[in-house]
């Protein structure tokens, strides 16, 4: 089953939209997707689309199928399989996002700040860091640290000879 933006994409369908109607101009768009099993295609047609190496921003997804973000985020409630999927295809983008990146393919600023949408460890990581910042801020200070090294670990100290070779 092609989406409706796929055919619009490959001329099958007309690019207008019916504006006389009374409800969303796109409501006819989103309203195919009204069953369990409906879902599940578009989590199929998620899990493609993220198969695509230009595909690097979730988002894109929705503004491609013309499926708003609140409907779509409605569906993630009701749709478990639709919630995999979206879930699947952010470790996908999050990858393929820090990959351009580390290959200078990406804008690395651009992507560390929207990083933490895409992957959790980078989520964990910010909040880290915005509490220390915080803390900071505040004047708190933390613990000294001291590291406490046995002696035979230390390196001994090179000891300057002098011309004729004495201590």
């Amino acid at each position: 089953m092609k989406s409706e933006a796929q055919l619009i994409a490959s001329g099958t369908m007309s690019k207008e939209i019916d504006t006389t109607n009374k409800r969303s101009p796109f409501f006819h768009i989103y309203n195919k997707y009204e069953s369990e099993e409906d879902l599940i295609d578009l989590a199929h047609e998620l899990v493609r689309w993220v198969q695509n190496p230009t595909s690097l921003v979730l988002a894109g997804f929705c503004a491609q199928t013309m499926i708003p973000h609140r409907v779509f985020y409605r569906w993630l409630n009701r749709s478990k399989e639709l919630r995999e999927a979206w879930e699947y295809s952010k470790e996908v983008i999050g990858v393929r996002r820090e990959l351009g990146c580390l290959n200078g393919e990406l804008n690395g600023l651009m992507v560390w700040r929207t990083m933490a949408m895409y992957d959790p460890q980078y989520k964990k990581l910010e909040i880290w860091r915005a509490k220390l910042r915080a803390s900071v801020e505040e004047g708190k200070s933390y613990p000294k640290i001291e590291i406490t090294m046995p002696k035979w670990y230390l390196p001994k100290p090179e000891i300057e000879k002098d011309e004729k070779g004495d201590k």
